[in-house]
């Protein structure tokens, strides 16, 4: 899906498809998840290790730190703001 936009489209809608895309865009573009300029971020999960991104309407992203060593804060929860790998865990329609 992140590599064929037809496959994203078929599954979100063209719409949704091109939103999906500049999400990625943006987020390869962001050095960390404050830079990010749209999709409403928010952090989710125990360690707080999922980042949940709007694609607008039901249509969300999810991605997760994806390092060997996470960076971890003070209070053994993910350092988004020291994050530079991640990876795709969902792509759906809540």
């Amino acid at each position: 899906m992140c590599e064929d936009p037809s496959v994203a489209d078929a599954h979100l809608g063209a719409e949704t498809g091109e939103v999906f895309r500049a999400r990625l865009a943006d987020m390869r573009a962001a050095e960390t998840v404050e830079d990010l300029p749209v999709g409403q971020p928010s952090i989710e999960g125990e360690m707080g290790q999922d980042l949940r991104l709007s694609l607008g309407g039901r249509a969300h992203l999810i991605v997760r730190a994806n390092h060997t060593h996470l960076p971890l804060d003070s209070v053994q929860r993910i350092d988004w703001t020291r994050v530079a790998y991640i990876r795709v865990i969902e792509v759906g329609l809540a």
